[in-house]
């Protein structure tokens, strides 16, 4: 799967495939291939092997991005997957209108955070994936309501899969 990453203001594109086990090719802007080897502490510590060298790596969820934390060095940044970066630049981010929350990657739904019919506000917690060993809150974009929420707690859903849907 494809995630164009945001660091400063500097779109990245990197690429992830599910090599076995824990294990995973990755692809920086189409090239450096390496097999990375994740293991995770918690949803908010990962270990990374990278050609035998062991980084760990800190996350926290920001109102606008992820903070990691590598080598005492903090970065915050944007995830997303190639298809909703291209959702997100044809429909912008203004209030009004139709959101789709989607699954950035493939998960299990952990937590439902709203109810159908509840008003949310932007950047507020709607739905609680774990994918990768790691808990994401999706957040809504813009204020509005709860029109459906399309999936339980417990179900596995695909990446990109249309899980709440806010007017």
């Amino acid at each position: 799967m494809a995630f164009l990453v945001s660091l400063g203001g500097r779109p990245v594109c990197i690429s992830v495939a599910h090599q076995d086990g824990s294990t995973y090719r990755v692809q920086v802007e189409g090239r450096e291939q390496q097999l990375v080897d994740v293991a995770a502490a918690d949803p908010q510590q990962l270990s990374l092997i990278i050609e035998g060298q062991v980084y760990e790596v800190g996350l926290r969820e920001l109102e606008d991005g992820l903070e990691v934390t590598l080598g005492g060095h903090r970065f915050v940044v944007e995830v997303a997957d190639e298809r909703r970066a291209a959702l997100r630049r044809r429909e912008g981010t203004a209030a009004g209108g139709r959101q789709v929350i989607r699954a950035p990657m493939p998960g299990r739904v952990v937590r439902i955070l709203v109810g159908l019919g509840e008003p949310v506000e932007a950047g507020q917690g709607v739905i609680v994936i774990e994918a990768m060993k790691m808990e994401n809150e999706l957040r809504a974009r813009a204020p509005g309501e709860v029109r459906e929420i399309l999936v339980r707690e417990g179900d596995t859903v695909e990446g990109n899969a249309d899980l709440v849907v806010i007017e």
